[in-house]
């Protein structure tokens, strides 16, 4: 089971990896719009997949838990929820800054620092909670 949760915890610290270089990289490159999108479109990309890891290895882990589902991990699913909206909503709202030849990296800092915050604090209170 321990290991289970290093597995799981490792995805999560994974999925934060990715949100923070999702956050960098086009501040990195705004002065070219084209690798900016191209980064961007590709960091949307690896947020899916470390968000569906992570995702999957929780379902194990409650799998092996027999299936219990106390506060905690409630929060987690809703977070996990949230986090789905939240870069979703990401993903329209910079493709219609784009449209408008805008480059919304202010945008995508303040969603992806919500993000981040979120699986902080969940991650905080699911372990020493």
């Amino acid at each position: 089971m321990e290991s289970l949760l290093s597995i799981h915890r490792h995805l999560v610290e994974f999925l934060l990896l990715v949100i923070v270089l999702n956050a960098f990289v086009p501040l990195v490159t705004q002065r070219n719009a084209e690798r900016m999108i191209l980064y961007t479109r590709i960091g949307f990309f690896a947020f899916w997949a470390a968000w569906a890891m992570a995702i999957f290895s929780g379902l194990i882990v409650w799998v092996f838990t027999k299936g219990a589902l106390p506060p905690k991990v409630w929060g987690m699913i809703a977070s996990a929820v949230v986090l789905g909206v939240l870069d979703a909503t990401r993903a329209i709202g910079l493709h219609r800054r784009w449209r408008r030849e805008e480059a919304g990296v202010g945008y995508s800092w303040a969603l992806l620092t919500t993000e981040a915050a979120l699986i902080l604090t969940v991650t905080l209170w699911a372990v020493r909670g």
